[in-house]
């Protein structure tokens, strides 16, 4: 069955210097939404991070057939479509999807998902530099993946620590169940071994359920990862 979407983006300001809060803004594409086809079959919004301008970046996937790709744009205060940017489809081999973004202390992008590089999705994390394109300094190509055993990972959050290292949690596919995941990368995209010995933790508690959906950092260092347990 052929599948078809649209990508919506919503904008909306609740400030006490308007005398309507809550309402969509009218400045944003006329209306306060952007609707966007980027491909024939269908694509999805899944994150939005807001600049200090007010420019906004979408990370998603394009649904193009067989294949997901992630990819990630920007759009202008107005909704229009940033071309000095341009959209940035993030290289993911046969498949993959940018879930969430995070800025690093350059103000470029890292943006964390999965790609299917060898048969199997895997961890993985991008950085891409404010001029729209990929860092080739990090990685492969702006890519880092990860493969987790022999079993399907994706990344779900990130967070940057302030000494640029960048932690990512979610899952592998472990049987019939998942096990919740951490990792953490150096700046370059290298496995920081620091970390558990190898850079990665392995959230193994024999449940038929786990995963970490979102992490936060506290101010002593310690990581903490939030998600479901069953």
């Amino acid at each position: 069955m052929e599948r078809t979407s649209t990508l919506l983006f919503f904008l909306s300001f609740i400030t006490a210097a308007r005398a309507q809060p809550g309402i969509l803004d009218a400045t944003f594409s006329d209306d306060g939404i952007v609707q966007m086809d980027l491909v024939p079959v269908g694509e999805s919004g899944q994150d939005a991070l807001p600049t200090d301008d007010g420019r906004l970046y979408v990370c998603g996937y394009l649904n193009e057939g067989a294949q997901d790709h992630g990819f990630v744009l920007r759009l202008l205060p107005d909704g229009t479509p940033d071309a000095t940017f341009g959209t940035v489809v993030l290289p993911s081999g046969n498949g993959g999807r940018a879930l969430r973004m995070a800025y690093a202390a350059d103000s470029s992008l890292y943006i964390c998902g999965f790609a299917d590089t060898l048969g199997y999705e895997a961890f993985t994390l991008w950085h891409v530099l404010a001029s729209g394109t990929m860092d080739a300094s990090f990685g492969y190509g702006g890519r880092s993946s990860v493969q987790i055993g022999f079993n399907d990972a994706r990344a779900r959050h990130l967070a940057v620590q302030p000494d640029g290292l960048i932690v990512l949690v979610g899952y592998e596919s472990a049987g019939f169940g998942r096990d919740g995941v951490l990792v953490r990368f150096s700046p370059d995209g290298t496995l920081d071994t620091s970390f558990s010995g190898d850079g990665i933790l392995l959230m193994d508690s024999y449940s038929q359920l786990d995963q970490l959906d979102a992490v936060a950092l506290m101010d002593d260092g310690s990581i903490i990862g939030g998600g479901t347990h069953g």
